[in-house]
């Protein structure tokens, strides 16, 4: 089971689908000019952070606290994701299933 990641491509495209098993999952990635698809399960607290795409992270909901975004009911929920980006991703994209 999946509890820490970093990728790290330049110019590339990554898709990343995390899931719900642990109480908390570390992800860190690093895209220079790469498309991230990242997708999380609806019942996760997620929490992203160092990126520049904050109109984007508003747009779904996403609520800015001390320099990161979280979902409503982040405190609360009995797994959280945790995504730190770097700023120089060409395009973001987070979808919930």
């Amino acid at each position: 089971t999946l509890r820490q990641l970093r990728v790290e491509n330049e110019d590339g495209d990554i898709y990343l689908k995390l899931g719900d098993l642990l109480p908390e999952v570390d992800v860190s990635l690093v895209g220079d000019d790469s498309k991230l698809r990242l997708r999380v399960p609806r019942d996760v607290g997620l929490r992203v952070s160092g990126t520049d795409h904050s109109r984007y992270l508003d747009r779904l909901g996403l609520m800015e606290r001390n320099g990161s975004f979280i979902n409503e009911g982040y405190d609360t929920m009995q797994s959280r994701i945790v995504v730190d980006l770097d700023d120089r991703f060409r395009s973001l994209s987070i979808d919930v299933y």
